[in-house]
């Protein structure tokens, strides 16, 4: 045989081999037992894919439900068709994807376990299944968490532009966000550490921390505008370096207890969306606060910030406002709880065309109405004053409505309107406002704040009689003019 073709066709054989080896599609059976790696006769057709990057899984209804271990692979695809019944797979080696990664078309649960590495690369993602990781989990490039279900345990991370997508994630160690990266819409609870450096952004994510949980966007370009899209929970949020952050795009109702700090660098919170944000904690930022939509109520206190509430926006809550607080036109100050009591320690501004509403139920301050308290810097009015009233109070009652330590600005209110059990406008005479409901007439002190409850002014049996003498005489002139007027004609 010639040499020279026998060579050239071993190397055509051994080419051919290789492309066949470059990618390996095949179907788990399970027939000899339940080890990935172990022999080809768990697959068919009989190869054992995960050698290379191109290489596919897949399961289906004849694969049945299994509960595999594997010491590795490296797969462009693992893939659940619409059949499929629920599999576990327990990995002790790393796991790769790096074409579509896992795609689940199945309804049941498909479960991975990490016990190594797991790497999303390129564009590969997570899909629909449920992982635990207890070591690495690192998705990279443009690749994402899709809608998975991840609890990690380890150390997780999502760099270059890597979204974490749709994703339920329970973060019980480190999760990372770096470069480009961002936490997409996924719902995290945090019971650790989260972090976001350089131009990474937590997107639209709803961030549950844990009593003992850091949420870090300290590491992010500096002056740099983060956003979540709702945060609740307790523990630490480290604000980005004189920068913004932005909470609220998922217009949901959250409750956060912890600490917004950002150490003394001037960070600022600006409040968006429909829903509310309520504050418990002991807030010690210093940058601004606006609420541009939505309602930001705080039960606990801004130490320092100057607080701005924007046309759309709402400020409400028992707690206390160490900065000057402004409500712009279009803006609402709604103080308490139904009902409740805020304190102002630097000032509070009410713009023309700004709304404040309270409350009233009875006669305790705090308790059964809305109040505020300005004890520091100057109350200046102005806007509508709306008092919603769920009771009638008694004859002599007075409630502190503002409790003024310096004397108010030489403002108005544009109007006081009443609705509820007292219904109507009240009329401005310098400042002091009152409005008669049958019987009572309510007065609104704007020097002192305070809303006083009397009786009206009922007229002496002595008006009476002579009220009813000149009805008498006016009748009389009226009909000597009459008979004047007949004569004549």
């Amino acid at each position: 045989m010639n040499l020279p073709r026998l060579l050239s066709a071993l190397a055509s054989l051994t080419l051919l081999a290789a492309a066949a080896r470059a990618q390996t599609n095949a179907t788990w059976t399970g027939a000899t037992n339940s080890n990935w790696n172990f022999s080809g006769t768990n697959w068919t057709p009989m190869n054992i894919p995960g050698g290379t990057s191109n290489d596919t899984a897949t399961f289906n209804a004849a694969s049945g439900s299994n509960n595999i271990t594997s010491t590795g692979f490296s797969l462009a695809s693992l893939t659940f068709t619409s059949d499929a019944l629920a599999n576990t797979i327990t990995a002790s080696g790393s796991m790769n994807f790096f074409g579509a990664g896992i795609v689940n078309a199945s309804a049941a649960t498909q479960t991975l376990v990490a016990n190594s590495s797991l790497a999303f690369n390129n564009s590969s993602a997570a899909g629909s299944v449920a992982i635990t990781s207890n070591f690495t989990i690192n998705f990279v490039g443009f690749s994402s968490a899709g809608s998975a279900t991840i609890t990690n345990n380890g150390t997780a991370s999502f760099s270059g532009s890597a979204t974490a997508g749709s994703a339920s994630i329970t973060n019980n160690s480190s999760l990372s966000f770096l470069f480009n990266a961002t936490a997409g819409s996924a719902a995290i609870t945090n019971n650790d550490t989260v972090s976001f450096s350089i131009n990474a952004s937590g997107g639209s994510a709803a961030v549950t921390n844990g009593a003992s949980g850091i949420v870090d966007f300290t590491n992010s370009s500096f002056f740099s505008s983060q956003s979540l899209g709702s945060l609740a929970g307790g523990g630490t949020v480290l604000m980005p370096y004189g920068g913004t952050l932005t909470v609220g795009s998922l217009n949901t109702n959250t409750t956060f207890s912890g600490v917004l700090d950002d150490a003394n660098t001037g960070s600022n919170l600006t409040k968006v969306g429909s829903g509310t944000l309520t504050l418990t904690g002991a807030n010690t930022y210093i940058g601004g606060t606006t609420v541009a939509a939505g309602t930001l109520s705080v039960n606990g206190s801004l130490a320092d910030s100057i607080v701005t509430v924007a046309t759309g926006g709402t400020l409400s809550g028992s707690g206390t406002f160490g900065g000057a607080t402004t409500v712009q036109s279009g803006g609402t100050l709604a103080p308490g709880n139904s009902p409740g009591l805020a304190t102002f320690s630097s000032g509070l501004t009410l713009d023309s065309g700004s709304s404040t509403n309270f409350e009233i139920n009875g006669p305790g301050r705090g308790t059964t109405y809305d109040a505020i308290d300005v004890t520091g810097g100057t109350l200046t009015y102005g806007g509508t004053f709306n008092l919603s009233f769920g009771s009638l109070l008694a004859n002599g009652t007075t409630l502190d409505l503002f409790g003024l330590t310096n004397p108010p600005a030489a403002t108005f209110f544009s109007s006081i309107v009443a609705t509820g059990s007292y219904a109507g406008s009240f009329t401005n005479s310098g400042g002091d406002w009152t409005f008669t409901d049958g019987t009572q007439v309510l007065t609104f002190s704007q020097s002192t704040g305070d809303l006083s409850f009397a009786a009206s002014a009922v007229p002496e049996p002595s008006t009476y009689a002579a009220l009813l003498g000149a009805a008498a005489l006016v009748g009389v002139a009226v009909q000597r003019q009459r008979k004047k007027i007949s004569v004549n004609l």
